[in-house]
């Protein structure tokens, strides 16, 4: 067995690192491992980054600035392109800026990079950027040998097993020797996000962004931790220690329905909904579901929903449902609550903030109006259901806070438990292939597996604004501060 990690190699005299007690930011700790990249600011954007298009103001400067980059480039043996970006960190993505950023395929030379990176900047971009107002940095890459690792699943069930036998010490050792500092502790396949590539096991312990601390001392701690539990001598595994913060899979609380123009008639999960006396919020229908009361043998047609999604909807007795829920132990349901399809929130909401773009656009303007007159004509079908069940804010046993509804459909308004198609998930952002998900229009849901055929633990989840947020769930808990 070994137990692996990237050499810690910090800059000489660096103001960044204090060489006699090790300690240095975890952003320095992290880029100082990574030889194939330097930037003019001394610390490199961390990986995983958020990329976007650069500012107008930064791409005017790439115009009117290239030539004398292409000199410096020329006078340090430097080949390659450039372009502009903002970037920022994933973890921290209020500290986006513009970069422009040369790749190169060259051999690295830290002394040349640096230095034709800082002549750049000091010389060039700063100056430049300074006099139109943007702040604005230079980066060197090797784009084909720089750290940019990406996790995925083990799936292995003697691997499962012999991490399962680790993870308590090195949950114990980042707990002795780093309290307050990590976010979370998660064991993964790392390797470039290119096809066929080496995939390593990797224990990664994730550390709060701006944090200061001797990390290559944890390193050698956690190290020692590993080798001195039952791991298999035939297994390697890696250990990383990066900046990152749990946080959402993408923003929540966009404003707008995407689908108005093209909303079906008879929903389902993901569609928005509200109590029809709701005109400032929405909410997402869950699960259609066949409801019996024991003893009866008659069978209700439900959906789920969040107690939140329809708690305002009877506004003189939410303070007793806040507490006691509604229809709960044989208590009478006082106020019917009526929910809507769709929402009358997100078309209102959807008319407002668009009716000045569209009227410049007459042919999209016609086509949103026929979108709005559809959504008119669904809703005076009227209400879908009414609230049966719902928890209230009440607390488990396990002091958890429930947040569930049932909503007894109106047998004339239909719902069904309708398949996203494949292609959602590649707009969201899912790229793995799903050979064994195959949907056609109308497929509804007919039960439940443990996984789809070769991409196994594979679940998702449609939501309002979400859209669909695809994943894949690993047997091995991540530890979280």
């Amino acid at each position: 067995m070994a137990v692996l990690s990237r050499e810690f190699k910090p800059e000489p005299d660096s103001e960044l690192f204090d060489p006699e007690t090790g300690m240095c930011s975890i952003e320095y700790y992290a880029s100082c491992k990574d030889p194939y990249r330097v930037a003019s600011n001394k610390i490199p954007v961390g990986w995983p980054w958020l990329c976007a298009r650069a500012s107008e103001a930064a791409n005017d400067l790439n115009d009117q600035l290239y030539e004398r980059i292409q000199k410096v480039l020329s006078d340090y043996n430097i080949s390659g392109w450039a372009n502009n970006y903002n970037f920022a960190p994933r973890y921290t993505p209020e500290d986006a800026h513009d970069i422009y950023l040369i790749r190169t395929r060259d051999k690295f030379n830290a002394s040349w990079w640096r230095k034709a990176a800082d002549e750049i900047y000091n010389d060039i971009i700063e100056p430049a950027a300074t006099a139109v107002g943007i702040e604005m940095t230079v980066e060197i890459w090797n784009e084909d040998k720089m750290y940019r690792d990406a996790s995925s699943l083990i799936t292995d069930d003697a691997i499962i097993n012999s991490i399962a036998k680790i993870q308590p010490a090195v949950l114990g050792t980042v707990m002795e020797h780093c309290p307050m500092k990590w976010t979370s502790i998660a064991y993964h396949n790392r390797g470039p996000p290119s096809n066929g590539s080496e995939q390593k096991l990797t224990v990664i312990v994730f550390i709060r962004p701006g944090e200061v601390h001797a990390w290559g001392e944890l390193e050698d701690n956690i190290i020692h931790a590993i080798t001195s539990s039952s791991f298999p001598n035939e297994l390697d595994i890696h250990v990383e220690i990066l900046p990152g913060e749990l946080s959402l899979t993408r923003p929540t609380g966009r404003p707008l329905y995407h689908g108005i123009d093209n909303l079906p008639t008879i929903p389902s999960p993901g569609a928005s909904i509200a109590p029809s006396n709701c005109t400032d919020a929405a909410g997402t229908l869950g699960a259609v579901v066949n409801y019996r009361a024991a003893p009866t043998e008659e069978v209700k047609r439900c959906f789920l929903t969040s107690y939140d999604v329809i708690a305002s909807g009877d506004p003189d007795g939410k303070e007793l449902n806040d507490v006691r829920g509604i229809g709960l132990n044989k208590r009478e349901v006082g106020f019917k609550i009526d929910v809507e399809y769709p929402s009358k929130y997100d078309p209102d909401h959807a008319r407002r903030s668009l009716k000045t773009r569209l009227q410049k656009n007459e042919e999209y303007y016609k086509h949103y109006m026929e979108g709005v007159k559809h959504y008119d004509d669904i809703a005076a079908l009227g209400p879908i259901g009414q609230v049966k069940f719902a928890s209230g804010y009440r607390l488990s046993d396990t002091n958890h806070r429930m947040d569930w509804a049932l909503v007894e459909l109106d047998p004339a308004r239909p719902a069904k438990n309708l398949l996203p198609s494949d292609t959602s998930f590649f707009r969201s952002g899912f790229l793995h292939n799903l050979p064994g998900y195959i949907v056609q229009d109308g497929d509804t849901v007919s039960g439940t597996c443990t996984s789809i055929s070769n991409t196994p633990n594979f679940y998702a989840k449609v939501g309002r604004t979400s859209g669909v947020t695809p994943a894949q769930y690993s047997p091995l808990k991540r530890a979280i501060a």
